[in-house]
């Protein structure tokens, strides 16, 4: 969702460092693009169009989601956690 501080994705990308663990980054997260996540390959590119996919989408099987900031704004991210 959305992380309207600096601080706030900061500490995101942070926690996504420590435990290594993909983002899928909401449009208003403000972290689609962020370098460090990028450089860490830790960032999911084009997320909507992979689960968009439902095969792809049923094979991303996850222990754990975890939603930082606002509510999401994607329609497909909500729907996937949901189902996870």
């Amino acid at each position: 969702g959305r992380l309207p501080t600096r601080q706030d994705r900061a500490y995101a990308r942070w926690l996504a460092q420590c435990l290594r663990w993909p983002v899928l980054a909401d449009v208003a997260s403000g972290l689609r693009r962020d370098p460090a996540l990028l450089r860490a390959e830790l960032l999911v590119p084009l997320q909507d169009t992979l689960l968009a996919d439902p095969v792809l989408s049923a094979a991303l099987d996850p222990d754990m989601v975890v939603q930082l900031g606002g509510p999401i704004v994607s329609k497909r991210l909500p729907k996937w956690c949901a189902s996870a």
